[in-house]
């Protein structure tokens, strides 16, 4: 999951988090904005929270630091440890192009090996809107 460090609002986490089934993996960079509202909003539904902030030791100075990180966070999990891999990836906008970190996380979670279905969900403030691309 991936986002803006600007996003502010709970609802439209809490409606797209809500379509998953208690226990569900939430991988997240614990940046502030939308990732540390997706990690709140999951650990109310039960989820397994897997949060994994910058660390500069691993993933180097700003700016750079939160590619590395995302990179790092992607690798660590498809698959992970245990063999499971990364069923969906989710960023969310707040305008029609992605925010750059954002953007970078998008083009990871597409380009992925195998294939995760990924979706793109912008909020207006006043509607939800989520286009789904189902894994080729």
């Amino acid at each position: 999951m991936c986002g803006p460090r600007v996003w502010l609002d709970q609802l439209p986490v809490e409606r797209v988090l809500a379509e998953f089934p208690k226990g569900t993996i939430l991988v997240q960079g614990k940046a502030r904005g939308l990732d540390m509202i997706a990690g709140y909003v999951g650990e109310l539904l039960g989820f397994e929270g897997r949060p994994c902030p910058v660390d500069h030791a691993l993933d180097g100075p700003w700016p750079g630091a939160g590619p590395a990180r995302n990179r790092r966070m992607l690798k660590r999990e498809h698959p992970d440890p245990d063999g499971v891999y990364v069923d969906v990836g989710i960023a969310f906008k707040l305008q029609e192009d992605l925010s750059k970190g954002t953007a970078g996380m998008s083009q990871l979670l597409q380009s992925a090996h195998p294939k995760i279905e990924y979706r793109e969900v912008w909020w207006t403030g006043k509607e939800l809107r989520i286009h789904r691309e189902p894994p080729v």
